[in-house]
Parts: C-alpha cells; structure tokens; sequence
C-alpha cells in the first residue's frame, strides 16, 4: 500500500563543485570524497534538527523546520568546509512542500531549491525570495539581491538572492543591508560610517587558516621595520571594464604609509619579465605567488569585486606566501559606483590596520584616493593601460592611453605626469607642455608625485637634482630617484659621478632595464669594458631569452675587443634552434669591426635574401660603405632604402633616411653641395608638403645628425631653439653647436671655451 506525506519545510540542496570532472579522472578519490561528505555533513545537520532525505549523485537534499535553521545550518558546512581544500559545495534554498512517496521525495521546493543551487558561487548560498522574507531581520544573517531569474521547470520568474559566506573558497561581502547608526558610548561616533562614504558597510575577520587548524585568530605585531607586501590585480566579478584597473588605486593608496614597502607596478612588471610572463593581463593568485617568491615578499594582497544591482561588494585576503595561509579578511561594501574609491581607501586602511599600523599614522598619513587621482573610474582605467604599455616601453600605446584619460577628466594631474614622462622618453617636444599641466593641478597627486613634478618642471636639469635628494631622503628605496640623478650626471658628461647611482638602482632592483642600458653606457664610455660586459652577463641570467639584453652581450663583447669569445657566443647562437638574434648580422658586425670586409659583405648580404630581413640587409651593407669609404655603393643602398620606404608608406623612415644622408654626405664624403640639396628636401617636408611628418617626429638620432648637417653647410637659421628643445638635455648640444659654429668661423679660441664648457658642466 502507497503512503504519501506532504509537509512545508525548508528545503536545503547542496552539489559538489568539480565532481563529474573528478569521476571521470579517478573515479576512487570520487567515491572516497562522497564518503568524506557523509562523514561531515550529517553530525552538522543533526546540531541543528536537519533531516537528511537523499542523496542525488553528488548531491544531497536536506530538509528544516524553519528557513533560520535551514540557512544557520548552511553557513556552518560552509564554514567548516572552507578548510577543506578538496570539498567545495554550493547550496540552493527554498521554502515549499515536500511530498515523501514510496520512499522518494519530491515536490515545488524540491524542484526550486535544485535549480538555486547552481546559481551560488563556489562555497556559497542562494536562496529563494520567500526564504529571504524569513531571515532578512535577522542581523547575523546577510542577504544581497542577485537577479530575477525564470528557473527550468517553474512557471513564474523568482527573485534570487545571496547569502554571504565570511569563510567560502571565493570571499563574499558579510553586511549587505544598512543597519541602524551603531554608536560608542565614549564616542556617540557612528561606528560603520566613520571616514566612510555614504552607503560603504564593513565587516573585518583576523584569522590565520590552515587545513588542519581551522581558525586561530592571531594578531600580527610591527616589528619596526617596513613590511613588504605585493598587490594582486582585482578579480573583477562585475562585467565592467572600468574596474579592471582597481589594484593601481590600491598601491597608490598603500604606498603613503610609512610601514609598508609596496611593490610598484613597474617593478612587477620586471618581475613578470624575470619569470617568463611579460604578456600576462592578470596578475592573479597563481602568479602573485611566483612574483612574490622571486621578489623575496611574504605578504600577498588579492581583492575581488562583484556587483549586486547597485551595491559593489570588495573582498581582500592577505595571504603569508611562506606558511601558505591567509593571515586576514576583510570586506566592504558600498552602494552606487561612485563611492568605489571610498571602498579602495578602506580596504588600504585595514590593510595597514591588519600589519599593526597604528591609527594614528594611518590618520596622519592617508589621503582619498580620489584626491589623489581621479573621480572618474573610466579615466583610471586608461591610465592604468597607460601605465603597462610605459613599463613594456611601447610609449606611442601609452601616450594614447593618457591621452584617453585626459579626454575623460581634463584635471587629471597623474596622466599629465606620465604623459610627458613617455613623451621625454620619445624625444618629443610636448614634455614641457603636459608638465605645466601637471603642475596646474599638483594638489590632487600623491606626495611623492609631487615631488617628482616638481624635479621636471625644472627647465635646467641639472637644477633638478636636490629635489631627487629630497625624494631618497623621504623614500630612501626608490630607485626612480637615484637613476634620474645618474641620468643627469651622465648626460651631463659627468659619467663617472653617474656610475655609483645607477649601480644603487640595481641595488634595489637587479633587473631596473633603463638603468641596466645606462650603465653599460657608462662602463663602456669609461673604459670599463669588462665591468660591461659582467654587467650585462647578470643581465641575461635575469632576462635568458631577451633579445635586448643579448644584443648587448655581443656589443659589450665588441667594444671590450674579445673576438674569440665574441665569435665563439655568435657560433653558439648559430647553431641554436631558437635565434634570439639573426647570427648573420652578428658575424657580419664582428667582421665589419676587424675590416674583414670580405666576410661581412657575405654575411649581410644573406640578409637581402629573406624578406623580413632585407630592410636590415641594406641597412647594414649601407654601413659597411661607409665603412669602406665607397661613395657609389653608399648612394646604391641608401636609394634602395629610400625606395623602401616609399615602398611601404613609411614617410618617417623616409626622412629619418634623408636626415642620415646629409649627414653622411658632408661628413664622411665632403659632399657640402649634395648634402644641401637633402636638407632642402627635408626642409619642404617640414614646410607642408607632408603634414605628418614634422622634426619631432624623427629619432633623437637623426635629429642630431640632421642638426649637425645643418651646422656643418652653415645653416644656422635651422638650429633654432624649438629644434633643440625637442632634444633631450638641450643645454649640452647649445653648447656643442655654439662651439662648432665658432669652428667653422675660424675662432677657434672661443670654440676651445664653449667645448671646455660643456665637459665641466
């Protein structure tokens, strides 16, 4: 006989998360964590009156007198199992009947909680509306609005909501609805809205985890010394592109404290070099781990964001790499999309709280990050993909980038800044420009940008050097500050003053490349060839397969005069599968420096032979004319060159091309006449008949060298100071061009004064 029994329960439903993977890879470890499931779950469900129906594969189907049960019982399995690395469930809840036959159970709630479940992030919780009615007072209990949803089976669209989990494999946010104003009783201060934006709530857990040990809460005490932490980039759970680049406000806003050495996004970008990964878009768990491991940092910052309607909800975990456990928790929340930043300074301040700061610097030293920044999200974001493209050296990407920003938010003093940092690096005239911009609105930047500003707004560079003084002084790690001093001592033709502080930047950072690159300028200039060539043998052990670095290994080589092991690495390289380097232009470059004349036509020559070569081919068979000092084949490679380019719409190559003739002409083959005729070709660009082509445009390189032809045919009408502003440290070559002029003019005393001049300088 068939017994029926219908009853109103709240229904819980849980799954495994990855156990059809896991059965059709080790079917026995499958069956073992069902057991490990049983084994867990039913002392739990008992504790608090649950009564386990079935199980459904995987699965199991749960049912409680009440939704409080239903859902305090949830949180606890969700709690417990967040220590287990192996067990990861969701959980779907919903309040109906539930129809027990012929030892089956069914029925509307068990049809609707089944469908919640896979709605849940990994070790969380959904619930139906009418669950939600039940416990939505219950202040330990926190809820958030997902969507609508219209489930498989069910009629009518239900309103799903989610329930947080403080300890779930994905942190979630804890306090979803505002609660009343909660206040001291010394105080009357608004806990939860003290230096908050409106709408921002916070619920803060100190722990330490482990598998074995569950939760031991566990401060963590200062030790008088600045901790080194690494941020992770955000999790973006959103779908909005604008929040991609959160983590940049997050170091920005960490780097005012005077306890904490944060990793820069430049240095990290080094790092990701170091490890093989120089193209990856998210700096994630995985590979925080491996950038902190070769950076020597044990603390790791990883912070989410997920949206829900309009409330933002930020989750931060501070992870110690070495015990392999996470040290502290925190989530904020905030309603509407502009008060993000307000989360970001929260979430810094009780970063620093959780590394023992004391309130009282966090309340001296922290500013909004918006003050210091931006208010417009969309803004930030170009700014931060401005920020990566000038640590990858692709200056034209992050100059559009800026640019971008700028369009957004014209006030945005930090884009100004780097925008002319990549214009300086470009060789381009603009610098000054985006500078006075920057410094119109240097209040709204961080200190140390300030400072830095400042340095640049200093027409005379050398001028420029107490204030990076001021910046070691006050930030006695950043390397920045020490390689702008070196970079003004060596340009200043002080290059044995500017060797101490290039070699302190790569104190700090061993693999800084601009001052690797400046350096080995500075070994080689001084004679000190096998410093050099060390310099940029550590180099490579950092960078093995970097095309940059191992060009200089050949030209450090070249330079220091060891052939044999010069020859011996281009052999290597020959015959190695993988060509960092085209073996055929080195062999080429050593013969052409021992006049084996012969072998380096052979081997440039073979160049011409592939198309993806050839531009180099004629480009180094041009040299090695001049090298030989043959006119006829100078001419020869450089028109094909010329055609080329016109070839190829490369108009800037082009005149780069003519730029380098003139100069050839007059100095190599006193050619004065032809080489005139070049400079008025290139004049005729500049005046109009290209309008896309204009002096700033060309290399530093060619810019000199056209300058120095100008100079050399008596054109000094041309070397105007809008020429020589568009050159970097444009004092130096006044004073080189002055001192020519004089030459040229007979008065030789005088040129002896201005080239004394510029070597004391």
């Amino acid at each position: 006989m068939s017994t029926e029994e219908r009853r109103l329960a709240a229904i819980v439903f849980t799954d495994i998360c990855g156990f059809t993977e896991l059965m059709g890879r080790d079917e026995t470890k499958a069956m073992a964590l069902l057991e490990q499931q049983r084994a867990l779950l039913k002392p739990i469900i008992n504790n608090f009156n649950g009564e386990w129906l079935k199980e459904i594969g995987d699965g199991v189907l749960i049912s409680f007198p009440s939704a409080v049960k239903a859902v305090t019982c949830s949180l606890e399995i969700q709690r417990i199992l967040s220590h287990n690395s192996e067990l990861t469930l969701r959980i779907g809840i919903h309040i109906g009947d539930v129809i027990k036959k012929d030892g089956d159970v069914f029925g509307d709630g068990v049809n609707i909680a089944s469908r919640l479940e896979p709605l849940a992030e990994p070790g969380g919780i959904c619930v139906s509306e009418r669950v939600h009615e039940d416990i939505k007072n219950k202040p330990e209990i926190s809820t958030a609005f997902q969507e609508e949803q219209l489930l498989k089976g069910i009629d009518k669209p239900i309103k799903v909501y989610s329930i947080f989990t403080q300890m779930s494999s994905t942190p979630t946010p804890v306090l979803t609805q505002p609660q009343q104003e909660t206040t001291s009783p010394k105080s009357k201060i608004p806990i939860l809205a003290a230096g908050l934006a409106i709408g921002l709530l916070i619920t803060v857990f100190a722990l330490r985890t482990s598998p074995e040990q569950g939760i031991v809460v566990e401060p963590v005490f200062y030790t008088g010394e600045r901790i080194p932490i690494a941020i992770a980039d955000f999790e973006n759970n959103t779908g909005d592109e604008t929040l991609d680049g959160l983590s940049g406000l997050l170091i920005t806003s960490l780097e005012q404290s005077n306890y904490l050495t944060v990793l820069t996004r430049s240095r990290m970008y080094d790092l990701l070099k170091q490890i093989g990964k120089p193209d990856v878009d998210l700096v994630d768990e995985k590979i925080g781990r491996e950038i902190c491991h070769r950076a020597n940092i044990n603390s790791l910052v990883l912070t989410s964001i997920r949206q829900f309607g309009e409330l933002y909800s930020v989750d931060l975990k501070i992870l110690d790499i070495e015990k392999d456990e996470y040290l502290y928790s925190t989530n904020v929340q905030a309603e509407g999309k502009k008060n993000i930043p307000g989360l970001i300074d929260e979430i810094s301040k009780q970063t620093r709280i959780s590394l023992a700061e004391k309130a009282e610097e966090i309340e001296k030293s922290q500013r909004d990050i918006a003050s210091m920044t931006t208010k417009n999200l969309e803004a930030y974001k170009h700014y931060d993909l401005g920020q990566k493209a000038m640590f990858a050296i692709k200056f034209d990407e992050a100059k559009k980038q800026f640019l971008k920003a700028l369009e957004v938010d014209s006030t945005f003093a930090l884009a100004y800044y780097n925008l002319a940092y990549a214009s300086q690096w470009n060789f381009e005239s603009r610098h000054d420009y985006y500078i006075q911009k920057a410094v119109k609105y240097i209040e709204s930047v961080p200190d140390k940008e300030r400072l830095y500003i400042r340095a640049q707004s200093i027409k005379y560079s050398i001028s420029r050097m107490p204030i990076y003084e001021e910046i070691i002084d006050k930030y006695p790690n950043e390397k920045q500050a020490y390689f702008e001093i070196g970079d003004l001592l060596y340009h200043k033709d002080m290059v044995d003053k500017s060797i101490p502080y290039f070699e302190k930047c790569l104190l700090f950072d061993p693999s800084f490349e601009y001052a690797i690159q400046h350096l080995g300028w500075a070994y080689a200039d001084m004679n000190r060839h096998d410093d050099h060539v060390d310099l940029v043998n550590r180099a490579l052990a950092i960078y093995p397969k970097h095309k940059t670095y191992k060009n200089r290994q050949f030209n450090a080589y070249r330079t220091a005069g060891r052939f044999d092991e010069y020859f011996s690495l281009a052999r290597e390289l020959e015959n190695s599968e993988i060509k960092i380097l085209n073996p055929d232009q080195i062999f080429g470059d050593g013969y052409l420096v021992l006049d084996d004349y012969k072998n380096a036509h052979e081997r440039y020559s073979i160049l011409l032979s592939d198309r993806d070569t050839e531009l180099t081919g004629l480009q180094k068979l041009k040299e090695y004319s001049i090298y030989r000092g043959d006119y006829e084949e100078y001419i020869n490679y450089s028109d094909r060159l010329l055609q080329k380019y016109i070839q190829e719409d490369k108009r800037v190559s082009y005149v780069n091309e003519l730029a380098s003739r003139a100069f050839t002409l007059v100095f190599t083959f006193n050619k004065k006449k032809e080489s005139n005729r070049i400079i008025e070709e290139i004049k005729s660009i500049f005046n109009g008949e290209e309008e896309d082509i204009q002096f700033d445009n060309l290399s530093l390189f060619r810019r000199i060298k056209l300058l120095d032809a100008y100079a050399h045919n008596g054109l000094w009408d041309e070397i105007d100071e809008s020429k020589l502003a568009s050159i970097q440290f444009s004092d130096i070559n006044q004073k080189r061009y002055t001192a020519l002029k004089y030459q040229l003019d007979g008065d030789f005393k005088s040129s002896i004064k201005f080239s004394l001049r510029k070597f004391r300088s």
